[in-house]
């Protein structure tokens, strides 16, 4: 299939990057919303902690969580050799990001949202480290194709 013609493979990488990006500048956002607003914090913060209980996430949810979104866009986009190698760090993110804010929701249901907001970041992250995982020798993978 060449580059002009809009094949699986490639709407896949496609809308995959645009995905990304959207994660990535979407993260970027929340975050200027989040120290902009304090008000808006409280669905994400268990009733009586500190603000710096949340705000100690932002630069490792900035760098791991919006930062790997914009290099695995980078790098599917650019069908570089290490692109699903960094969908699995991406996925690892994810895990852990949800994790924390699924166990905080068990400690203190009023944090419900950010365990709602989180949970379909990491099924579609799930999704597309199936559908990008390398394939056996001789087949492509949306980032090959």
């Amino acid at each position: 299939m060449s580059d002009t013609t809009l094949g699986p493979g490639r709407a896949m990488r496609i809308s995959t990057v645009v995905y990304l990006w959207i994660e990535a500048v979407g993260i970027c956002a929340m975050w200027v919303y989040l120290l902009a607003r304090p008000e808006s914090r409280e669905p994400f913060i268990a009733p009586g902690a500190p603000d710096s209980t949340f705000l100690a996430f932002a630069l490792p949810d900035l760098a791991l969580y919006g930062g790997s979104a914009a290099i695995c866009a980078i790098a599917i986009r650019r069908r570089l050799h290490w692109a699903f190698a960094a969908l699995c760090f991406r996925g690892g993110a994810c895990l852990y990001a949800t994790f924390y804010f699924f166990n905080l929701y068990l400690l203190e249901p009023s944090t419900w949202m950010a365990a709602v907001v989180i949970a379909p970041v990491l099924l579609i992250t799930i999704w597309l480290l199936i559908a990008f995982r390398p394939r056996a020798t001789g087949s492509s993978t949306p980032a090959q194709a």
